[in-house]
């Protein structure tokens, strides 16, 4: 009976009969490994995280709606200028620490539309919203916000984007 082998294949010294074996190891037994295990292996592959992605998607669309109700309370006391600033701010060094934390390299091209975006998301809507929520109210808008992802739809069509089924215009 041969020892156990922690080993991954490939992994033993050349010229070196192999003196263990995981073939007829209890510890690789296909029912004892986990799902994303190999026997033969002692490399493990990350399975993709549908349910985190699910719960993450679902904290920013929380966080997302209520912006336009926490952007109504500051324009009360500050400008929309104000407004902008401190939220352009706040989602920028959170955003650096992110990268910094996973050591996200930056783009070798493409920084023209990174660029144009950022200022778009960053600057663009939050000023504009603050100015809009000035003269009326978050439930309003957040109608107006509910429709811009049809309208989207709509100008990417007209604009020579692709066509879409008629169950996606049923369904706006």
């Amino acid at each position: 009976n041969r020892r156990c082998s922690s080993r991954a294949p490939g992994s033993r010294v050349p010229g070196v009969a192999d003196a263990t074996s995981s073939r007829r190891c209890w510890a690789t037994d296909r029912r004892l490994l986990s799902s994303f295990m190999e026997a033969q292996s002692s490399v493990t592959v990350p399975r993709a995280p549908a349910l985190s992605g699910w719960f993450l998607g679902s904290v920013g669309v929380l966080a997302f709606s209520l912006s336009l109700p926490a952007n109504a309370l500051a324009v009360v006391g500050m400008s929309p200028v104000a407004v902008t600033v401190w939220r352009a701010g706040l989602a920028g060094i959170l955003a650096a620490g992110y990268l910094a934390a996973t050591r996200a390299p930056l783009p070798s091209r493409g920084w023209g539309s990174l660029v144009a975006a950022g200022l778009g998301v960053a600057v663009g809507f939050p000023l504009l919203a603050s100015i809009a929520l000035q003269s009326i109210s978050p439930a309003r808008a957040a109608v107006v916000l509910g429709m811009l992802p049809a309208l989207t739809a709509v100008f990417a069509r007209l604009l020579g984007g692709p066509s879409l089924p008629w169950t996606f215009w049923c369904a706006t």
